[in-house]
């Protein structure tokens, strides 16, 4: 018995500790694509091999963290079209004329050549999640005995046991946190909350697929009548009340009747589209092909979405973030431009410098941006100086936020054996031309000026800074 309370506690932490992240279709890979991953990884031991493993949980967040936002920027070009060669921004855009009702995507062929295509949607009902509501119970002490409770859930032709155990001291809603951890990090498919009403707690679990599959009548069921450890949690918490049944969405394209189990489908295998609302009685809307300019549009705004965690990683003064968001920016989309390698191609720091410039085009109404102004000795690259005011009137506070001044330069290789040398250089420029002395003028006072050096070779970036931390060497510079 004891062991098996040992495996128990074993048991619950794992599960409510580790939790998979949601994917997409794009997380999917090809044998041959796993192969070059492995292959990748090997020849990257080789020339760099592991030798100070750590232990230190925040290093281990850290490398999680950085291999699921890769993911998902790796997603948001992906859903541009930009993993093919030249196919970034060539993908094409739908509209749907009531997004309160349906939002739509296209997912057709890219390059098929046929008439532009429409249809007239009705939604008649929304597909439902099951939902089972236990009983309301007090924060009184729990009056099941002290022992290893277990119930089973069964979802999708799989059955899972839950094992819990119940001290003595412990409450009602002591119990119903635990199930609630317990089964949202077992990730079967099934979210778990608590609902509350006049100081009572009931645990409330959803399904995450909505509709009926044919010859079912329910999503999941819970019962505890042959499960292995100790039974009478079920009823004792009433976790097997059905309070919502799942049901089918309905609704009418072109006027012929359908249902799907689902609120995401695909029409006529161009459109994927999402019902998000009913139709007003009598009202049907239009799903089509945006033009051309429009597309184009769309899949710009999309990618300044990507662009999104660079400038929070900008603000926050995050060096490591900011050098990890830019490399992976660079690496998508430098291909599908010249970006130039050396020096003396056409000077091709005005590359880098325009295509940073406008990833902070849209902090205008918090910074005023300059660039190329002279300041000091010389000209810098980018200044970003904290508004007072925004345009529409409102005080921001701006003169507690710091200001930026970035320096662009592209590696000579000739002179420079690391990019660490370059940001260095880029860093020395900014203190030698003294571009600082514009914005202490303007009443900013030295300390809040962050200065950054960007460096480029190709589509490497590395990104340094002043005094960023023990992280860095003597110059903020971060190597990889």
């Amino acid at each position: 018995m004891a062991m098996g309370a040992v495996m128990n506690t074993v048991y619950n932490n794992y599960l409510t500790t580790y939790t998979s992240k949601p994917l997409t279709k794009y997380d999917s890979h090809k044998k041959s694509e796993l192969r070059n991953v492995y292959n990748s990884i090997v020849k990257l031991n080789k020339d760099a091999p592991w030798y100070l493993p750590t232990t230190s949980r925040d290093t281990q967040q850290y490398a999680v963290d950085l291999k699921e936002n890769a993911r998902g920027l790796r997603n948001t070009i992906a859903q541009l079209g930009g993993l093919e060669k030249g196919g970034l921004f060539q993908k094409k855009s739908a509209y749907s004329t009531d997004e309160n009702v349906a939002t739509v995507s296209y997912v057709g062929d890219e390059n098929a050549v046929s008439d532009n295509p429409s249809f007239e949607l009705e939604v008649h009902s929304l597909a439902a999640s099951q939902e089972n509501l236990g009983l309301f119970l007090p924060n009184h002490k729990i009056s099941l005995e002290a022992d290893t409770y277990s119930f089973d859930i069964g979802i999708n032709d799989m059955n899972y046991e839950f094992q819990f155990s119940v001290g003595e001291s412990e409450t009602n809603r002591d119990i119903q946190e635990r199930l609630l951890r317990l089964i949202n990090n077992a990730d079967i498919g099934i979210r778990a909350s608590l609902a509350e009403s006049e100081g009572r707690t009931s645990l409330r679990l959803t399904s995450d697929a909505t509709g009926l599959a044919p010859g079912k009548n329910q999503i999941f069921t819970v019962s505890d009548d042959h499960t292995s450890k100790t039974s009478g949690t079920v009823e004792y918490f009433g976790l097997d009340y059905t309070s919502r049944d799942p049901a089918n969405a309905s609704f009418a394209v072109n006027g012929e009747e359908n249902s799907s189990p689902s609120n995401t489908f695909t029409l006529d295998k161009q459109f994927a589209v999402k019902l998000t609302g009913i139709s007003p009685s009598g009202q049907s809307l239009q799903i089509g092909l945006k033009t051309d300019i429009e597309s184009l549009t769309d899949n710009v705004y999309h990618l300044v979405g990507g662009y999104n965690d660079f400038i929070k990683a900008l603000l926050a003064d995050d060096v490591k973030a900011m050098n990890f968001y830019m490399n992976k920016v660079a690496l998508q989309t430098f291909s599908f431009f010249d970006s130039g390698k050396k020096p003396s191609e056409e000077e091709p720091e005005r590359f880098y410098h325009g295509f940073v410039l406008g990833l902070m085009v849209e902090l205008a109404d918090k910074y005023v941006l300059t660039s190329n102004r002279e300041s000091g000795f010389g000209r810098y690259d980018v200044m970003l100086e904290p508004k007072t005011v925004r345009g529409d009137g409102v005080k921001t506070g701006g003169r507690e936020a710091d200001a930026i001044i970035i320096e662009f330069k592209v590696q000579d290789a000739s002179e420079e054996m690391e990019l660490s040398d370059t940001v260095a250089s880029a860093l020395e420029q900014i203190e030698e031309q003294n571009y600082e002395a514009g914005l202490i003028a303007r009443g900013i006072p030295k300390e809040r000026i962050r200065k950054y050096g960007f460096a480029f070779c190709g589509k490497k970036v590395l990104i340094g800074g002043e005094s960023i931390g023990s992280v860095y060497d003597e110059r903020g510079i971060l190597s990889f």
